[in-house]
């Protein structure tokens, strides 16, 4: 966020979209714009109209940049889980993935005053079009660099699912370590 830090404000601006599970489009407005107002009094920044997304989020990264002479980090927390909470709902999620496509979508054109960005989420960049306007994206989850802040290790996984790996093995009529192997690859 834009938050205290070290006795100052510092220039992070981050949205978690874990627990937004949208009923309707104005019940995903309103959690959007719950988080950029956030920023905007902070930032002591007169919001545009409410569904103004994509210019709102244009003007609290080149505000954060010119308060705080360097460049804004952007942390995107679970980016696709109001297409994944409204799965159920097609009308729903192409409306809101309308909404995020704008929203991400001036992630490139603001580049230059975003030293960092960071989406985290589980669908992978390339299959999912709220993207298509943000090409310059590196996907980081199967590199060994990143493997500590990235994914699952085996040992967790193994840890917290087994019941479900052995449940999975079951229906596939194969041993716990078989099904184990089929996870890793």
């Amino acid at each position: 966020m834009i938050q205290q830090c070290g006795g100052g404000l510092s220039g992070l601006l981050h949205f978690d979209f874990n627990t937004v599970k949208p009923k309707t489009l104005e019940d995903f407005i309103n959690v959007l714009d719950s988080q950029l107002s956030r920023y905007e009094n902070l930032l002591e920044l007169v919001p545009t109209r409410k569904e103004d997304f994509a210019v709102r989020l244009t003007n609290l990264i080149q505000t954060a940049h010119d308060k705080f002479q360097r460049n804004a980090v952007l942390l995107v927390d679970e980016y696709d889980k109001p297409l994944l909470n409204s799965i159920h709902d097609k009308q729903l999620q192409s409306d809101i993935s309308t909404e995020l496509k704008s929203f991400y979508g001036v992630v490139k054109s603001m580049d230059q005053y975003i030293r960092f960005a960071m989406f985290t989420g589980v669908a992978r960049f390339s299959k999912v079009s709220i993207f298509s306007d943000l090409n310059n994206l590196l996907d980081i989850s199967l590199s060994e660099a990143y493997n500590s802040i990235c994914g699952i290790s085996e040992t967790e996984l193994i840890e917290h699912f087994s019941q479900t790996i052995q449940e999975m093995a079951d229906r596939k009529r194969i041993t716990f370590d078989e099904m184990t192997a089929l996870l890793r690859r």
